[in-house]
């Protein structure tokens, strides 16, 4: 009998739910397999070892993997799979033009319109965008470029009440 896992992982780089699936066969043999997926649906659907399913909005999933091995040896794991809205902001960043590390950059997973504010340390706002991909190249938002320093974010999103992530960065140079 085939003994089928799975992981699993959030893109974090698109605005969507989107998930990267990666079916193996534990006790894998010479055997010819077939793969199902089934993501919350009445239905299994004929796959690969790897999937990509993009879930329609934050929740619990149930994710199952089938393995069918042929001569009636099958076998199916699932797992619940929580999505939510993920966000990661780095606390540095040096926008010298070297390719590295230039822009301070917000990553989410949601579908939000998000608003990012950059504070200077006197609490006066540098700099502001509105968007799905939250990103700032060190410039204030007439484009001077803003000396190293410590500066704050606020991002809020006018489609999530309440959704208001704080944080620090250094700008170096």
């Amino acid at each position: 009998m085939p003994v089928p896992d799975f992981v699993y992982t959030d893109t974090m780089f698109l605005p969507s739910f989107l998930y990267y699936f990666d079916g193996k066969v534990i006790n894998r043999d010479t055997l010819h397999y077939h793969y199902y997926w089934n993501f919350n649906q009445a239905a299994f659907q004929s796959g690969d070892t790897i999937e990509i399913h993009s879930f329609p909005n934050e929740g619990t999933f149930q994710v199952s993997f089938l393995v069918d091995a042929g001569l009636g040896c099958v076998d199916t794991i699932t797992k619940t799979i929580t999505v939510k809205d993920a966000f990661e902001a780095s606390n540095i960043f040096s926008p010298n033009g070297d390719g590295q590390n230039d822009v301070f950059i917000v990553k989410t997973n949601g579908t939000n319109e998000f608003v990012m504010d950059i504070f200077n340390r006197w609490g006066a706002i540098v700099y502001s965008l509105t968007a799905k991909r939250l990103q700032w190249d060190g410039r204030s938002s007439a484009g001077v470029i803003l000396p190293p320093g410590t500066y704050y974010y606020l991002v809020s999103s006018p489609d999530v009440s309440g959704y208001n992530k704080t944080g620090v960065i250094l700008l170096v140079k």
